[in-house]
């Protein structure tokens, strides 16, 4: 017969053991804020919107040659992983400062259920359904301005008086 002691002592230390397990793979608060990042793809809602501006440019017909705007547009897409290369820690820092360690646990705890994972994949759709209603709005205002300006007395004037100080 065993004892009584020795059965507590190793159930002890199989729990202690599951414990130990169980929260060195929990992850760390940037990991859990970084899985509720999932729901919004900033990267590419920024990268549609850029191409729309690019193209809202391009299509605006300033006295401007394309050669011009496809090198501005291609040093712009150079520099653009540099400006944003760090991005997802800003973010993460951004969810620390709005929300509170036990609310991203609880979003995380959430968002780890399948009700959570339809509602992540589902508010990435809307995000993207979002960006295509407002990309098409993007451009039309881009070439709205762009057109007034073009046509705008006061900035007419303004280009000749500079170009007259030039000469």
């Amino acid at each position: 017969m065993l004892n009584l002691k020795a059965i507590c002592f190793s159930a002890m230390i199989i729990l202690g053991g599951a414990y130990q397990h169980a929260h060195a793979t929990e992850p760390t608060t940037d990991q859990k804020i970084e899985t509720l990042m999932k729901g919004i793809d900033f990267d590419q809602q920024r990268h549609r919107l850029l191409d729309q501006i690019f193209n809202a440019l391009k299509a605006t017909n300033l006295e401007i040659p394309q050669s011009f705007m496809d090198r501005a547009t291609s040093i712009m897409m150079e520099n653009y992983e540099d400006v944003f290369s760090n991005q997802d820690q800003a973010i993460i820092e951004i969810y620390k400062s709005v929300y509170s360690e036990a609310e991203i646990d609880a979003m995380y705890d959430f968002y780890s259920t399948p009700v959570g994972r339809q509602i992540l994949d589902k508010n990435s759709a809307i995000a993207e359904e979002i960006t295509e209603y407002s990309l098409p709005k993007s451009v039309e205002f881009i070439q709205k301005s762009m057109s007034k300006i073009q046509t705008d007395p006061e900035i007419q004037e303004i280009i000749r008086e500079a170009r007259q100080k030039k000469q």
